[in-house]
């Protein structure tokens, strides 16, 4: 029987949890540390209640005791969604029902965290909604406020009540949901405003679509997308709708008309250049396909398209690789398998792959002087586009039973054909601007300075400075119009000084030079070696294919000898076979490292198994040595979409360094007596935390010193000794791991490490939320 547990007289019964108001401070200021971010997760329950658009407003946030309100038009809760959802933490409800009813979408948010958020930025949480009650005409509307002090460390949660009221409201009252976080806590700065816009950013869609079946099939009806609207009049720069902002960034704009006699006309503008130009498809025309028209987004990844806008080449990459593509819409409803990672419809990629050259002979005379324009093709990946199709116009175009393709009859290889001659027309132009810029900065008028042609320029004026002031007596002075000049010796002192700068300069400027030229041939180095790498490993394949075969001739053949003989015998093919699985193992690795699959395409991998790959590789060296490897690395844990080959270098580096640094320690105290685990160890650590995953890799060896984290990730700045075993390093690891890492939106870096352990190294990879 249940008993009261504050009956210390009780000798049997049951005892139930209770929680402590304390747990709302771990859900909120310690579960989420960033304001920006605990913002962001109110936003994505908007998106689950099926909101088409979400405004946040910040009012008098540049300091303390202002007001943030999130206002979306969904579907709002009822009093019974908000007790019977809202209130309870840590709901199974979007597990059990993991899409939206409406649209149908994947919902984002998960156990009750954006609620409890709300308290790390506010000292009060006002909700209110309206939403449409099931056989009754009227909607309800319900208001709740949360005054957070209130909940205070020693009380339950469900001992402190929250007020709320409920009235009827008229059928025409519009759906949403208010959520107005009073009394902020902390000033938001503008820098606070630039990180809730980037955390933003991350849930916007840059074109609407989302839907897999018609209305007539389940009753289900078109998303019409999800924008974000940022309101602030403290900060008006950073005012706008997010999706607009980031189709802006795109580096060109491609729009498509065909008529239903199949005529094709094209505009293209790009954002630098206010001109749009157009073009009329000659002779060639599409008649299956019927009136239609396409708008699709170009996007450059390199930095210098990203000058002063609110996203960055990782944003934008991050972006394409989950809503890149061009997809279609049929009476307004997505054809779910156009537009998809990983979906070639227009034949992208594969010209890509194959290293299209060919020019169209509608286009010959415009890339006439243009050295293959084509290979400046674009991939789906930096294409973010839509094509609009109707049953009236094109009932040439059928979609199939399943509702997820169209028919590739006729009609569909000419819709085809017209998006790929604008695209075509569009990579012809776009080469012909580069082409211009190139001979603009060949032309002897027109060269772009160096530094070291500007030091040069600086250094001729000076000495003809110092010449003319050597030659002019005093009283010739002032030099220039001013009336007022400082002696010529004193000026004469700091041109000298200015010309020995130069000097010094230019001396820089040659040791980078021949370091960066250093780099360079290291990398066409390890571009040559990776060939004799693969073909080493296929040549090994071989002879361990014959070595296993002798082995189990010779063990048969260990059969016919006397017993002494046998168990020496024996224990010679205990050492073979030991051999063979080393090679077997180091096989293995270079097929992580350099094998067809591993380069393919990006994807997911549960991690420990990686690992575990490389400590095999390494197994005989570890016991050799005395090493011990730990792999606490949870079964569950899976990378971000990436290629296998870089997780491989990646860890494959941080293996290598730390088996140098256990070995130099070793060498420099081989009289320690410290536990073996603690002498000789390796560790490898991996966790999911909110929106990242970590891989923490730490050894026992001699330490990495701390003045010197930074510069370990500059090329060619390695300390370790050359091994007999690994080689000598070629100091450019850690820049490699860096550089893979950041391509990724991540970070690597060194971190305090726990005893035993003396150096520790963390990467952190972004992943998007399940």
């Amino acid at each position: 029987m249940a008993v009261d547990q504050t009956d210390n007289t009780a000798k049997s019964g049951e005892l139930f949890f209770r929680v402590d108001s304390g747990l709302l401070f771990q859900l909120g200021e310690q579960l989420v540390a960033k304001r920006s971010v605990a913002l962001a997760e109110l936003v994505k329950n908007a998106y689950d209640a099926d909101a088409t658009e979400v405004v946040v407003r910040l009012e008098n946030v540049s300091q303390e005791g202002g007001t943030i309100v999130v206002d979306d038009n969904g579907t709002g809760m009822t009093f019974k969604d908000v007790e019977r959802a809202w209130m309870t933490i840590a709901t199974p409800e979007k597990r059990y029902d993991p899409l939206s009813r409406g649209y149908r979408r994947s919902r984002t948010g998960a156990k009750g965290v954006g609620r409890f958020a709300a308290r790390r930025i506010a000292k009060c949480l006002r909700l209110r909604t309206v939403a449409e009650i099931p056989g009754i005409p009227e909607r309800e509307l319900v208001e709740v406020e949360f005054h957070w002090d209130n909940f205070k460390d020693g009380q339950t949660i469900d001992s402190v009540g929250n007020r709320f009221r409920r009235e009827p409201v008229a059928p025409n009252h519009a759906l949403g949901t208010t959520l107005a976080l009073l009394e902020v806590r902390d000033a938001w700065s503008e820098k606070d405003v630039h990180e809730l816009q980037r955390n933003l950013n991350e849930l916007i869609s840059p074109f609407p679509g989302a839907i897999t079946t018609e209305p007539e099939e389940n009753g289900a009806v078109p998303d019409p997308g999800f924008s974000i609207k940022l309101e602030s009049i403290e900060y008006p720069e950073y005012q706008g709708r997010l999706e607009e902002k980031f189709l802006r960034s795109a580096y060109a704009t491609l729009f498509g008309f065909l008529d239903k006699d199949g005529t094709a006309e094209y505009e293209l503008s790009f954002r630098r250049d206010q001109k749009k130009m157009s073009f009329k498809l000659p002779e060639r025309k599409f008649p299956a396909v019927g009136a239609t028209t396409f708008e699709i987004r170009i996007f450059l990844y390199a930095p210098e398209y990203f000058d002063g806008l609110d996203f960055n080449v990782t944003q934008a990459r991050r972006i394409a690789r989950e809503r890149s593509g061009v997809r279609i819409f049929f009476e307004n409803f997505r054809v779910p398998a156009y537009g998809e990672p990983g979906d070639d419809w227009l034949l992208l990629d594969s010209d890509r792959a194959g290293r299209l050259v060919g020019i169209p002979s509608f286009l010959k005379g415009l890339a006439e002087g243009l050295e293959r324009p084509m290979l400046s093709a674009p991939g789906n990946n930096q294409l973010f586009g839509a094509v609009y199709l109707s049953r009236e116009d094109n009932s040439n175009l059928q979609v199939t039973l399943s509702r997820e393709k169209l028919l590739e009859a006729d009609a569909f290889i000419q819709l085809r054909e017209f998006i790929r001659a604008g695209i075509h027309w569009m990579t012809v132009v776009h080469a012909g601007k580069i082409t211009s810029k190139t001979q603009v900065k060949r032309q002897p008028q027109d060269v772009a300075p160096t530094p070291k042609t500007k030091l040069a320029e600086a250094k001729m004026y000076a000495q003809a400075a110092s010449r003319k002031l050597s030659e002019r007596p005093e009283q010739s002075l002032p030099l220039t119009e001013s009336e007022v000049a400082e002696p010529a010796p004193e000026i004469l002192h700091w041109v000298r000084k200015t010309v020995e700068a130069i000097d010094a300069t230019e001396e820089m400027l040659k040791m980078e030079l021949e370091e960066h030229i250093a780099q360079v041939s290291m990398l066409r180095v390890l571009a040559s070696t990776g060939t004799m790498i693969m073909l080493f490993q296929h040549q090994h394949g071989a002879i361990l294919n014959g070595l296993r075969v002798a082995y189990h001739g010779l063990k048969d053949l260990a059969q016919q000898f006397q017993t002494e003989s046998q168990a020496n015998f024996e224990e010679w093919l205990s050492m073979l076979s030991g051999w063979i699985q080393d090679s077997r193992n180091q096989t293995e690795l270079f097929g992580l490292m350099y094998g067809k699959a591993s380069r393919d395409h990006r994807q997911s991998y549960a991690l420990r198994p990686i690992v575990e790959g490389i400590r095999s590789a390494f197994n005989r060296y570890m016991q050799d040595r005395g090493i011990e490897f730990r792999n606490d690395v949870p079964l569950d844990l899976r990378t971000p979409p990436m290629f296998q080959c870089e997780l491989t270098a990646i860890l494959l580096n941080f293996m290598t360094n730390a088996l140098k640094a256990i070995r130099e320690r070793v060498a420099e105290k081989p009289e320690q007596t410290v536990a073996f685990s603690q002498a000789r160890g390796i560790r490898v650590i991996g966790a999911r935390e909110a929106r990242t995953v970590k891989i923490c890799f730490c050894d026992t060896g001699k330490g990495a010193d701390k003045e010197k984290w930074e510069d370990y990730f500059e090329p060619f700045s390695g300390e370790s000794q050359p091994d007999p075993i690994l080689g000598h390093g070629t100091g450019l690891g850690l820049s490699i791991v860096k550089d893979l890492v950041e391509s990724y939106g991540g970070e690597v870096r060194f971190v305090e490490p726990e005893q035993p352990w003396k150096t520790c190294i963390e990467v952190e990879l972004p992943v998007e939320e399940a």
